[in-house]
């Protein structure tokens, strides 16, 4: 039994030293960072960790004290991980420590080891220590605590002042453990201890201090801050269920009363039982109402039934004649799950780890020593930190692999935790929510499962996928899949771990996009143009797809009342490059045209009406002469129309009078097929207004660009008809005059 011990033991040991930075490691070591350069200000400038940057003093949670006993171990040691690890022995001896002696004081000396082992060895504490605030702040708290307790006993101030000192500090570690001074407090008065509850001030003094700290360094109290906004908290319903099924799955201990259940509940163990199993009941039917919708996993239930069944056992269990501190530790356990659903955002395992030591001491002298199944809640320890590990791994190699993958390209990551750590470690940039500072043909790399916050709008539209790699599991248990697991925030009906057989299902798929922002827009103005949407997008993709650019295909939609937008809503569901936009109510055709170009990101930008009758397989022919600099603008000229024969005529006439009045040169201006350069769009842009949209040529000409044409085919219109009338060329003559006027006044 000691050498399976022993193993166990070990085989913790091993991951957690060589554990890789994981989950909020990554914030923990930024405020090292900025204690190495200004001790007095850990929480100066920005960090990018959620939806986007803020400063750091309002992304953290937590006061600065792990990272100050960090600060001197990188700058000897850099951030090598077991380096970093090696920082938390002390605090895991001290939890040690302090546990053994809170065993000796409040059960006896026969327990104290099997005290101390049933905490270290929960799945609870060593497997989620990482370099994170939690376990140091929870062996402050124990180890505190203890010395508090023994200060009382002995009658002696060296424990006082040591107790409360280390009472302060893990309030200076965490802040939810600030209820560790009420509770010291607590029990100097049960113990009639008045005059020694005073030296709890000493315990004020290093809140005291780093608050000061705040108002000279930053003008506001950290603590006061976080208290006032309580951002993203969930309702306490949301955190409470959690709660209880983190603490079903944090101890073995309920599986060891059963056999002696019913000693262990004394009198009225009856309905004692009875009342526990219609609470279990009443949690599940709870928990099935809150997460209506949600999926349910029936080891999250398990581990429920657990948890309530565990907290019923410590509240009904028979009280020990020898003992009369069950009464405080009850207490202890009611303010850790208040601090555990009041004082956070939301719940996770280490949330919990307050309520675990009173449990621990209320059931180990009924639970009795049974070696094996500490053993086995060992197993499942060491289980849960080689899940997790394996998660943790993942990031570290998936980022140095891509680094020698895109060697000298510029690369960018989005998403935190650990991840982000190892991202930034090898020169890649943060992906902002707005996409600045992407260049075409960057790299941009993006995790599935990490959590990543806002990603660029356009993200879908200009990043090509060149690669995905997944990451297959190698342990039989999840902690972080979010589909049954989520160790590291207990939300919805998530389990902080799952056994599972599958080990198909990745742990992670880390995607690599080129950035490709679009080199062709094609703009296409519409208005109750159901029945040729099919085959308009059908052929404008592959006119799109033949000049062998990045494209997008803008479709705005004026006003249809024929079902054209529904049609382009689930187009774009299977076509990320065909982008939707649509007026509410009938615009005309030049708002159309403003609305396609403030949208379009194409370095060359293209016209095409919605009916068909211009054939767009003319964009390529368009892109050579504007890429040849022959040309600024081009225009389709229709020189063999489809259209009635008046129609023509009028055209012609029009056409001949702006050639003669504005030696504009061209045979077909009004064409809605045209090919221009943004800089000539950008000028254009100022002059969409009334129906201006068929002087588009004359306006750029004017203006002084290079306007030329090209021969398209024209084709009748194959559904629908024409929705222009005789009224459009009396309209067309008064904005010609007005548009005159105007560039006259210009200069133009």
């Amino acid at each position: 039994m000691r050498g399976a011990f022993g193993i166990v033991i070990l085989g913790i040991a091993l991951l957690a030293l060589l554990k890789p930075v994981h989950i909020d490691d990554t914030v923990v070591l930024h405020v090292v960072q900025n204690i190495l350069k200004d001790p007095l200000r850990p929480f100066a400038g920005e960090f990018f960790w959620l939806e986007e940057p803020q400063p750091l003093a309002k992304v953290t949670t937590n006061p600065p004290l792990v990272s100050y006993w960090l600060a001197p171990f990188v700058a000897v040691g850099g951030y090598r991980e077991w380096w970093l690890h090696l920082a938390f022995a002390p605090f895991v001896a001290l939890l040690g420590w302090g546990m053994h002696r809170l065993t000796v004081r409040f059960v006896g000396r026969e327990w104290a080891w099997w005290g101390m082992g049933w905490v270290l060895l929960s799945p609870a504490v060593l497997p989620g220590m990482n370099l994170m605030r939690d376990v140091p702040a929870f062996a402050l708290f124990v180890s505190g605590l203890a010395c508090w307790v023994e200060g009382l006993a002995q009658g002696s101030r060296r424990w006082l002042i040591a107790g409360a000192l280390l009472g302060g500090l893990s309030g200076l570690a965490k802040y939810t453990a600030l209820f560790w001074i009420p509770l010291a407090l607590v029990y100097a008065l049960q113990r009639r201890a008045w005059r020694q509850a005073g030296w709890l001030l000493i315990a004020m003094l290093p809140l005291t201090l780093w608050s000061a700290m705040n108002l000279w360094a930053d003008g506001e109290v950290h603590l006061l801050y976080l208290w006032q906004e309580r951002r993203g908290s969930a309702p306490w319903e949301a955190k409470f269920l959690p709660g209880v099924v983190g603490l079903g799955a944090s101890t073995l201990l309920l599986w060891g009363l059963l056999p002696r259940w019913r000693e262990a509940l004394g009198q009225g163990w009856l309905w004692k039982t009875a009342l526990m199993g219609f609470t279990c009941g009443g949690l599940i039917y709870w928990h099935l109402a809150l997460f209506e919708g949600r999926p349910i996993y029936a080891q999250t239930l398990f581990w429920l039934v657990c948890g309530g069944a565990l907290l019923g056992t410590v509240l009904l269990v028979s009280p020990r004649e020898e003992n009369r501190s069950d009464s405080f530790l009850r207490v202890w356990l009611a303010a850790a799950l208040i601090a555990a659903v009041w004082g956070v955002p939301f719940q996770a395992m280490r949330h919990l780890l307050y309520a675990l030591p009173p449990i621990v001491l209320l059931l180990t002298p009924r639970v009795g020593k049974r070696p094996f199944l500490l053993l086995l809640q060992g197993l499942l320890s060491l289980m849960v930190i080689a899940a997790d590990y394996d998660y943790a791994v993942r990031y570290k190699r998936i980022a140095s692999e891509f680094a020698e993958l895109f060697a000298g390209e510029r690369v960018w990551y989005a998403g935190s935790w650990g991840w982000m750590f190892y991202a930034e470690q090898h020169g890649f940039r943060k992906l902002l929510p707005t996409g600045e500072g992407l260049q075409r043909g960057d790299v941009i790399l993006v995790p599935q499962r990490v959590y990543k916050g806002k990603m660029p709008p356009d993200f879908e539209r200009n990043a090509m996928l060149l690669s995905a790699r997944e990451e297959k599991p190698f342990v039989p248990l999840r902690t972080m899949d979010f589909e049954g697991a989520a160790y590291y925030a207990l939300i919805r009906t998530n389990a902080p771990f799952r056994f599972t057989r599958d080990y198909e299902t990745p742990l992670e798929v880390t995607r690599a996009y080129r950035w490709t922002p679009p080199t062709l827009s094609l703009i296409v103005p519409l208005h109750n143009e159901r029945a040729n949407l099919p085959e308009l997008v059908r052929q404008c993709k592959c006119a799109l797809e033949a000049t062998h650019q990045a494209w997008e295909m803008i479709l705005v939609d004026d006003g249809s009342e024929d079902g054209s937008w529904e049609y382009l809503q689930t187009a774009h569901q299977s076509e990320p490059r065909l982008i939707p936009l649509r007026h509410p109510t009938k615009q005309g055709k030049t708002a159309a045209y403003r609305t396609g170009f403030n949208a379009a990101q194409g370095e060359y930008l293209f016209t095409l009406d919605a009916d068909l009758q211009e054939n767009p397989e003319a964009v390529a022919p368009m892109l050579r002469i504007l890429q040849s600099g022959a040309a600024d603008m081009v225009v389709g000229w229709r020189k063999q129309r489809r259209d009635p024969l008046l129609k023509v005529w009028a055209s012609r006439v029009f056409n001949t009078g702006l050639r003669w009045l504005f030696g504009l040169p061209l045979h077909d201006a009004n064409c809605g097929f045209k090919g221009m350069r943004r800089e000539v769009v950008q000028a254009l842009i100022p002059w969409l207004e009334r129906d201006y949209h068929r002087y588009l040529p004359l306006i750029a000409y004017r203006l002084g660009y290079q306007v030329a044409e090209l021969e398209v085919q024209h084709r009748p219109r194959a559904h629908g008809q024409s929705r222009y009338g005789w009224e459009r060329y009396g309209r067309a003559l008064a904005d010609l005059w007005r548009l005159w006027c105007q560039l006259r006044r210009a200069g133009h």
